[in-house]
């Protein structure tokens, strides 16, 4: 967290970000985001669902592998940075993307036809990806003018 920042500006600013993070997330604007940009290797998959699942979520909690769909952690990362976030709810926001992170390679490797999987969320994602952050957006707010 950063001190010395009045509340108000934070928020203000938290605001922007998301506002900023939505319309990239449509695709109203274009901009990269700071990223590893590397694929999560199929070796991964193949160890198994709990050491897949476990791996994944390390490896990409901490920011080594794969790419990210959305906008949100940033977000929440300035969210966290600029405003007096409480810890558990700093944590249930980090568990809840780990969760639905973790969950796409749980679903994946429970599906019998892998690779027709693939290809439904190949399709899926020129929608699935945008409606989803501007739903995590709108938790943000929500929780933001909670407080």
């Amino acid at each position: 967290m950063l001190s010395g920042i009045p509340t108000s500006l934070g928020a203000a600013v938290v605001a922007a970000v998301a506002i900023a993070g939505a319309a990239r997330d449509l695709r109203l604007v274009s901009c990269r985001l700071p990223e590893p940009r590397r694929q999560v290797p199929r070796a991964i998959f193949r160890q198994g669902l709990l050491p897949a699942s476990l791996r994944f979520g390390f490896e990409l909690g901490l920011g080594w592998l794969t790419y990210v769909p959305c906008s949100l952690p940033y977000v929440l990362l300035v969210a966290l940075l600029l405003l007096q976030i409480p810890f558990p709810v700093a944590a249930v926001a980090g568990l809840g993307f780990g969760a639905g992170r973790a969950a796409v390679s749980v679903l994946r490797l429970l599906d019998p036809a892998r690779e027709a999987w693939d290809h439904r969320m190949a399709n899926a994602a020129g929608w699935l990806a945008p409606v989803s952050s501007v739903l995590g957006m709108l938790a943000v707010a929500a929780v933001l003018s909670s407080r």
